[in-house]
């Protein structure tokens, strides 16, 4: 069975800092919200809800699919 080593006091608060400060970074990205796409192009009388489905001014759905198979 492995024994267990001690971890000195200093070694421990800076690894806990460097757990915190990725977290924290992390949680800053996931929170940050991403541009929609397709609204750059939108005419006059189009909606886009999501990056994926494009309502026009005559009512045709469009539907956009990165990856069509």
């Amino acid at each position: 069975m492995a024994r267990v080593g001690k971890i000195a006091r200093r070694t421990f608060l800076i690894g806990a800092a460097a757990v915190a400060g990725g977290v924290a970074v992390g949680y800053y990205y996931y929170r940050k919200p991403f541009p929609n796409p397709l609204e750059a192009e939108l005419g006059k009388g189009e909606a886009t809800f999501n990056p994926y489905v494009k309502i026009g001014a005559d009512n045709t759905i469009t539907i956009v699919a990165p990856r069509a198979e």
